[in-house]
């Protein structure tokens, strides 16, 4: 009886982690075209299934998402696909976002109230810039690296923050 449950859970859980990485990878289209880095709404949709989800799934789903990508799947930005992306100057932000929606995932689990969601939401976009900052800077330098890769999300990252802490509220 047990072991009933526990498969149907799984099988549950799988669903809802393939949808979720549909989800990041319809989002990943909603750009707003900017070199070398797009805009998306992903960084929005993968904190709120991190929210919703846990960091677990969350992380998984994005997981998904990549491995969809990797595989030659047009799922990432501008449709593209293959696994050449996460070694390209946005590869960064890519293998960013597994991380950020894990860390995020755990501080929407541990804690409770406004200051965690946004502290949550804060923390994930901050993982996000770093890891594409980091591989960005390969191709383009540190100091350009942070003129076109970090100080023009700063501006979307903080109303992606407040527009996610407002959504997350009424989720929860």
């Amino acid at each position: 009886m047990l072991a009933e449950k526990i498969r149907v859970s799984d099988e549950r859980l799988g669903l809802k982690i393939l949808v979720a990485s549909i989800l990041i990878a319809i989002s990943a289209q909603i750009r707003v075209p900017f070199y070398p880095i797009p805009f998306t709404l992903q960084t929005l949709v993968i904190f709120l299934l991190s929210a919703t989800l846990g960091a677990r799934a969350g992380m998984f789903a994005v997981l998904a998402y990549l491995f969809e990508g990797c595989c030659g799947l047009p799922v990432f930005s501008g449709l593209q696909g293959g696994i050449h992306r996460l070694f390209s100057h946005t590869g960064g932000y890519l293998i960013g976002f597994a991380i950020a929606a894990y860390v995020s995932g755990l501080i929407f689990e541990r804690f409770s109230g406004l200051w965690s969601i946004v502290c949550g939401l804060f923390v994930g976009h901050a993982l996000v810039l770093l890891c594409g900052y980091l591989q960005l800077s390969i191709f383009v330098g540190y100091d350009h690296a942070f003129q076109c890769g970090v100080y023009p999300f700063l501006l979307t990252d903080a109303i992606k923050i407040a527009l996610g802490t407002c959504l997350i509220k009424l989720i929860k």
